[in-house]
C-alpha cells in the first residue's frame, strides 16, 4: 500500500525516532512529508499557506498517516495552531497518531478552557480522520471525552526499539569514569514532568556510592526555565559531585549509558507514552517508576516495572535501595522488561498499524 506520513525528521525529537522505527518495519511504501521547522518570527499568513500545501501533498497516497503533536502545527493556542488548514487539505482516508492530548485543568479560567476546546476540535474532528492511534488507555479516554467514538480509537504502546550492541557494565562504567559506583539513570529529555527533581530528592536518602545520571538535554521545543532551575538546584546542593547531566547523547552512545545503569528511574509526573521508557525496556533495565495511570497500565502487561510513590522522596529511596540490594528483584524486573520488549516491539506495532491502514482504506 502507498502511504503518506506527516512526521518530523529532525535529530533531537522522539516523534522523529518513533516514525523512523515504525516505517522501518511497515510492509507499505511510505512517503514522508516532513513537518516544517516553525521559526518564532514566521508570519501567520506564510505558515497557513505552507500547511495547506503540505496537506495537499498527503494526497499522493492511498492512506495518509499524520503523526500529531501540537508543536508540529504551531502550538496549543488556536491562534498559532494550523492543523485545521493542513487536515482540511488532506483528501484521502487519514490515520492520526495522537502523541499528546492537552485537556482543560480544574484551575483553568474560562478563556483558557475555551481556547483548548477550540484547538482540540480543530485538530481531532476533521471528517477524513477515520482512525486514531494513542499510546495509553488514558489518552483513549481523553479522546472519548472530547467526543471521538471508541471504535475508532486503537491503543498501540510506543514500540520498543531493537537494542544496539552493548558493552559489559564494568567496561561501560570505566568509560564513563564511574567504576565502583552504583548508577541510577533517568533517560530522555529533561523536563519538569519527567520527575528529575523527585529523583534528586531521593538521592539525599541513598548511600554515597550511589550516583545519578540525567541522560539527556532540554527538548528543542521546551522554552521554559525548568532545566536551568534544575541545574542551579544541583549546583547549590550537597549532591553536586553525585549528579551528572550528560546533555544530548547520540544514538551510538546510548548502549554505554544503558550498560552502566544499575537501575533506571521513571518518576514521570505525567506521560502520554514514552519512547524513553521503551528504550529502557529495549536494554532490559530494572525500572522503578511512578505510580501513575499509564505506568499501571504497563505494569498489568509485565513484571518489568516496580511502581512506587516517587513524590515521596523517602519511599522512592526505599524502593531504589531494595532493588539495588536484591539480586532476585533485579532479575525479576529484567525478565519482565525482556518480555515486554518482545511483546511490544516495533515489528509488532507496525503489523498492527498496517491492519489499521487496511481498515481505513476499505472505508472509502
Amino acid at each position: 500500500m502507498n502511504v503518506t506520513m506527516f512526521a518530523p525528521v529532525r535529530e533531537k525529537c522522539g516523534i522523529s525516532d518513533y516514525s523512523r522505527a515504525l516505517i522501518a518495519h511497515l510492509p507499505d511504501k511510505v512517503t514522508v512529508i516532513p513537518a516544517p521547522e516553525i521559526a518564532a518570527f514566521a508570519s501567520g499568513a506564510a505558515l497557513r499557506q505552507q500547511f495547506s500545501a503540505l496537506g495537499a501533498q498527503m494526497n499522493s497516497g492511498e492512506v495518509a498517516h499524520v503523526q500529531h503533536q501540537y508543536f508540529l502545527f504551531g502550538g496549543v493556542s488556536p491562534l498559532k495552531n494550523h492543523a485545521i488548514l493542513f487536515l482540511r487539505a488532506v483528501q484521502v482516508p487519514t490515520v492520526l497518531t495522537v502523541h499528546e492530548i492537552v485537556m482543560p485543568q480544574p484551575g483553568d479560567g474560562f478563556l483558557r478552557r475555551m481556547a483548548l476546546n477550540l484547538t482540540n476540535r480543530n485538530n481531532f474532528f476533521q471528517p477524513l480522520i477515520r482512525a486514531y492511534i494513542v499510546h495509553t488507555a488514558q489518552d483513549r479516554e481523553r479522546l472519548q471525552t472530547l467526543g471521538i467514538p471508541a471504535e475508532r480509537i486503537t491503543v498501540l504502546p510506543v514500540g520498543v526499539p531493537e537494542p544496539l550492541p552493548t558493552p559489559t557494565a564494568a567496561d561501560a562504567k570505566q568509560q564513563l569514569g564511574l567504576t565502583g559506583k552504583r548508577v541510577l539513570t533517568l533517560f530522555g529529555f529533561l523536563s519538569a514532568k519527567k520527575g528529575h527533581r523527585q529523583a534528586l530528592a531521593a538521592l539525599f536518602h541513598l548511600p554515597d556510592d550511589v550516583v545519578l545520571l540525567f541522560v539527556g538535554d532540554q527538548h528543542p521545543d521546551d522554552h521554559s526555565d525548568s532545566v536551568s532551575q534544575l541545574k542551579a538546584e544541583i549546583e547549590a546542593s550537597a549532591l553536586q559531585s553525585r549528579v551528572q547531566i550528560t546533555g544530548f547523547i547520540p544514538a551510538e552512545q546510548i548502549p554505554v549509558y544503558m550498560a552502566a545503569a544499575d537501575i533506571a528511574l521513571a518518576p514521570y509526573r505525567e506521560t502520554s507514552g514514552s519512547a524513553s521508557l521503551a528504550t529502557l525496556f529495549a536494554y532490559s533495565k530494572p525500572i522503578i517508576a511512578s505510580d501513575i495511570a499509564p505506568h499501571r497500565e504497563i505494569a498489568q502487561q509485565t513484571n518489568g516495572l516496580l511502581l512506587c510513590d516517587t513524590e515521596n522522596a523517602a519511599e522512592f529511596a526505599v524502593a531504589i535501595r531494595s532493588v539495588l540490594e536484591s539480586d532476585a528483584q533485579r532479575t525479576q524486573l529484567i525478565a519482565g522488561a525482556r518480555e515486554y520488549a518482545e511483546k511490544f516491539s516495533y515489528r509488532e506495532m507496525a503489523r498492527r498499524t498496517h491492519e489499521i491502514y487496511e481498515q481505513v482504506r476499505a472505508s472509502k
